[in-house]
């Protein structure tokens, strides 16, 4: 009810990473996307950054974890600096994160990369400048196909959420890159309010 209760408004910054692991404790942050957005009809997303993040050399053997999934390959990311060494990427997103509330799909996965990877943003979540909004959750409660289609067709993942508001073809995959699944986030996010009558 809390989320249908009044009317949406106000700016978001969409964001989305891609990493080596599953767990941030033994993972790097290989590729970061985020985009800025008036939640609004019709509305297009601004300000958006792309960005690969550099490994230790030693991936440029062994290849990096998890290309099977973001499709993120050595050559990507070997001339960049690792995510935590880049005082200028660590600073811009601390400020984009900072200014608006930030909208992840399965927010909790960057909020925990974040903690340990993002210089600051653990102190600024304690004193509540910054905001997660988890568009999962967004779909779970207000789309109500959630909760009559299977549990086995993952019917809050964004691919299948995206399909459903017609924001991804049938034929279509969802790309796992940062930028991309920020952009697909967001207009999936926009079609859902409007599907509910929630804007203001």
């Amino acid at each position: 009810m809390a989320y249908v209760d009044a009317p949406v408004s106000g700016t978001v910054v969409g964001i989305d990473i891609e990493t080596t692991d599953r767990d941030p404790s033994r993972g790097y942050i290989v590729n970061v996307g985020l985009a800025f957005m008036e939640l609004a009809p019709g509305a297009t997303s601004f300000n958006a950054f792309a960005g690969f993040c550099g490994l230790p050399s030693m991936y440029g053997e062994k290849g990096v974890p998890l290309e099977s999934i973001h499709h993120i390959t050595w050559a990507n990311v070997k001339d960049h600096k690792p995510f935590r060494e880049d005082a200028k990427v660590q600073r811009a997103l601390l400020a984009a994160l900072s200014a608006v509330p930030f909208m992840a799909h399965n927010a909790a996965f960057e909020d925990s990369w974040f903690m340990l990877h993002l210089n600051g943003y653990a102190e600024a979540r304690k004193a509540g400048t910054i905001l997660p909004i988890d568009t999962r959750d967004i779909c779970r409660r207000v789309d109500p196909d959630t909760r009559v289609l299977p549990h086995e067709s993952r019917p809050a993942s964004l691919e299948s959420w995206a399909r459903r508001r017609g924001t991804l073809a049938k034929d279509e995959n969802e790309v796992h890159l940062g930028l991309d699944d920020v952009d697909l986030m967001l207009r999936t996010v926009l079609a859902e309010f409007s599907e509910r009558n929630m804007f203001a």
